[in-house]
């Protein structure tokens, strides 16, 4: 089995193909699907996991009106008179308390939120709230620790075991639901619940976290804020929760809370008030006496003026001391609730995030490794890499293909090498522009940097498309030291060659073989080893031999060494026409680019044109698409 790599055609500039190159790069891509089939799938496995083991976040809101608690104009402006007016409500002050921590630690005590409950089932772990949970937690008294795991299991209605560890085996002490237990934690019960016998035979673990780290985290998912900072005195709470009956608890009771405080801050300010005008009430009535004796007969107008002034006073006093003893009496909060806690729904859209995820990493990761691995690569990877550093056309490409045999159009090649025919027949025609459109003695010059980057292999497939296209071709081997074309062609092996033509040791019409098989192509084999090959080159007798050639074939086609091993090419380039330099994709190393840059520069080798073989296959959808240029 021959393994081959090829391609074909176009391009005659040195100019990147902008287009053609990203077509290059989604066929790099996409022989590697298995790849990206394989980390999409485990990408959507590890998306399911985590949306079946970890519980969405929800929204909770509610939404309070604030409003303020200072009296009507004509009151403050007669209480500030006496110096007893508040000032006008700031908003954003009662945005502060709602966010304070005071409050939320108070949320944290009154729901006991540093105890969270878990079940284990199926090796995952399931968090219980409320109603859910089997058991309650009662710290009676707390020692230093508060940040450990409590894990019990459930065995009957009444009892429990401890245990110290998750591990199966582990051994576990027995206690009755209510009695106390003594542990690092501090003294505690176990209060059974009415949904106990749900979870008898389960494991429970009972999470004890610093009621501070509880608070903290609370306050990072509570967002309060005034809806119109301008007009309204709307406020919307929003909190995050996994447990949406939890979040509503939370916020209602901070409302709760806060409308406390309200209340008591008000009884507070009101007490203050009322203090107040007892003591102005007391010093009137001290005054009004004094004021009594004064207007006795005989009356001064001054004194009766003065008298009558202090009573008005008094009277108002009394009035305002009547409405701040209703407010003290009152136990309504200012805040009045426009919204109580609800959830908002989870969007079905949020619910594909993870997949969606999942779906870029799988690609993306990939890509990333395809992407390292090609850049770490001393390889040429791609046709842009060529065209980037050498100013030498690209004439034929090559695709990949694993061949039965080294002809492509043999039958046994059907089916894996009619992409390899038509890229042959490409740079067949191709061949024709680069001789200047000449149709008798064309002489091609096949050679390459290395062994192995398919020269032979290009040099007898563009015999044979040029032969089966009715022009008499005749392939010359001097590759002396690897001869494959009496191989290839089914040839004796030990007929007279080359060698044995220059060495003087036979004509030329005993070294010229006629391939059976294929009508108008012959060739002419490297022969018997000699070690002065390369002097032999460089005498008359080939270039008689070249110029008989030209009289009598259309195309003849040379087949040399590789230049980086032996500098035959250089030898009898001056009598080639044209140079058809093989270059293998993801095999000739990048250093060769400067080499082969030097003999277009220097004019080594006439008339320079790149073949890029071993060009990635394209699949049988895309085929007709990426061989149609436009």
């Amino acid at each position: 089995m021959y393994t081959q790599r090829s391609t074909a055609q176009h391009v005659k500039g040195a100019q990147p193909d902008d287009e053609y190159y990203w077509r290059e790069i989604f066929v790099k891509y996409l022989n590697y699907w298995p790849v990206f089939l394989l980390f999409i799938l485990i990408a959507m496995i590890g998306a399911y996991a985590c949306h079946t083991v970890t519980r969405p976040v929800y929204d909770i809101k509610a939404t309070l009106l604030l409003q303020d608690d200072s009296q009507t104009n004509d009151n403050r402006s007669s209480l500030q008179s006496m110096g007893i007016a508040g000032s006008p409500k700031s908003f954003g002050n009662d945005v502060e308390v709602l966010e304070s921590r005071r409050l939320i630690a108070g949320v944290v005590s009154d729901l006991k939120l540093w105890v969270s409950y878990k079940v284990v089932e199926n090796h995952l772990q399931k968090e219980l709230y409320g109603a859910e949970c089997p058991i309650t937690f009662n710290l009676v008294r707390p020692s230093g620790k508060r940040d450990q795991n409590i894990i019990i299991v459930i065995k009957n209605a009444y009892s429990f075991t401890l245990k110290t560890s998750d591990e199966p085996d582990e051994e576990s002490t027995g206690f009755g639901f209510n009695s106390d237990v003594n542990t690092s934690a501090g003294l505690w019960q176990i209060i059974p619940t009415a949904n106990l016998n749900k979870y008898i035979g389960s494991t429970i673990i009972i999470q004890l976290t610093d009621p501070q780290t509880v608070v903290a985290a609370s306050r990072n998912r509570l967002v309060v804020a005034l809806k119109d900072q301008m007009e309204s005195s709307a406020v919307e709470i929003t909190y995050k929760d996994q447990i949406p009956r939890r979040g509503r608890d939370f916020v209602n009771h901070l409302i709760n809370l806060f409308n406390k405080t309200q209340v008591n801050d008000k009884k507070v300010r009101t007490k203050t008030k009322l203090d107040f005008i007892d003591r102005r009430l007391d010093s009137l009535s001290s005054q009004l006496n004094y004021a009594q004796k004064q207007v006795e007969p005989p009356k001064s107008s001054h004194a009766v003026t003065n008298r009558q002034t202090q009573e008005a006073l008094y009277n108002l006093l009394l009035q305002k001391r009547e409405e701040v003893e209703l407010d003290y009496a009152s136990t309504l909060s200012n805040a009045q609730l426009i919204d109580v806690a609800y959830v908002i729904p989870l969007k079905p859209v949020k619910a594909l995030v993870p997949f969606a995820a999942a779906l870029l990493l799988g690609l993306l990761i990939p890509a990333g490794l395809i992407y390292l691995k090609e850049a770490i690569k001393d390889k040429i990877t791609n046709r842009r890499s060529i065209e980037k550093a050498l100013l030498i056309p690209i004439s034929g490409e090559l695709e990949e293909a694993n061949l039965r045999t080294p002809i492509v159009t043999d039958d046994e090649n059907d089916k894996v090498g009619f992409m390899l025919v038509e890229q042959f027949r490409s740079l067949r025609t191709q061949l024709h522009y680069l001789h200047n459109h000449e149709n008798k003695g064309r002489v091609t010059l096949i050679a390459s940097s290395v062994p192995g980057e398919g020269k032979s292999f290009v040099t007898s497939n563009l015999g044979v498309a040029l032969a089966t296209s009715g022009k008499r071709t005749i392939i010359l081997e001097l590759n002396l030291y690897k001869p494959v074309m009496a191989r290839i062609f089914n040839l004796p092996e030990l007929r007279p060659g080359m060698s044995n033509y220059l060495n003087w040791e036979s004509l030329k019409e005993e070294v010229i073989q006629n391939s059976v098989t294929y009508r108008n192509l012959d060739i002419i084999t490297s022969g018997q080893f000699i070690t002065n090959f390369s002097e032999l080159l460089d005498r008359k007798r080939i270039e008689i031999l070249l110029d008989w050639l030209r009289e009598h074939y259309d195309h003849i086609l040379i087949d040399t060494s590789p230049l980086q091993v032996i500098g035959d090419a250089n030898i009898v380039a001056h009598l080639c026409d044209i140079t058809l330099y093989v270059i293998r994709k993801d095999f000739t190393p990048k250093s060769q680019l400067s080499f082969i840059n030097n003999l277009c520069i220097e004019k080594q080798l006439p008339g320079m044109s790149i073949v890029l073989n071993g060009i990635d296959s394209v699949t049988a959808a895309y085929k007709d698409y990426f061989n149609t240029k436009g």
